[in-house]
């Protein structure tokens, strides 16, 4: 299975030109994409993994489809406040798109991570130590789960 990052199909060399990232072909079809419209670019595990759990950012690709990344900050959750807002983030963009029911195979899936995000709450518990040194993915993934980038969604 083949993991892509998509992008713009008229963006070379245009920063930010990312719009999705897929870990596989039933990701990539559940996005309803006009293929006219996006450029798939196969990438390695370690970078869908690095992207998945918002290490680093894909900027652009150039015309042999070789992709210029950002990484980014590596203290991940500041206080609190920035936790709530990620963790929201996260939730309402799933309850998004499991509402709309795109996927009945991912959706079970993506009830799942949801409802893992949504435990981490810190205001329902008191166990966080700030700043955290890690995303929102990687805690979810430390405890099993399967994680969603908000970018694989459709």
């Amino acid at each position: 299975m083949s993991k892509k990052f998509i992008f713009q199909s008229d963006a070379v060399n245009k920063d930010y030109s990312l719009i999705r990232i897929a870990k596989n072909d039933m990701e990539l079809n559940a996005m309803n994409l006009d293929p006219s419209t996006y450029n798939a670019i196969e990438v390695s595990d370690n970078d869908f993994a690095e992207v998945q759990q918002n290490l680093k950012m894909p900027v652009k690709y150039d015309a042999n489809n070789v992709i210029t990344y950002e990484a980014n900050d590596p203290i991940q959750i500041v206080n609190e406040d920035n936790f709530i807002t990620n963790i929201d983030f996260i939730v309402n963009r799933l309850n998004q798109v499991i509402d709309k029911g795109y996927d009945a195979n991912l959706n079970s899936q993506w009830i799942i991570y949801r409802d893992a995000v949504n435990a981490l709450d810190p205001r329902d518990q008191n166990t966080y130590v700030y700043p955290i040194n890690k995303t929102v993915e990687q805690i979810v993934e430390e405890t099993g789960v399967t994680i969603f980038n908000t970018l694989q969604l459709p």
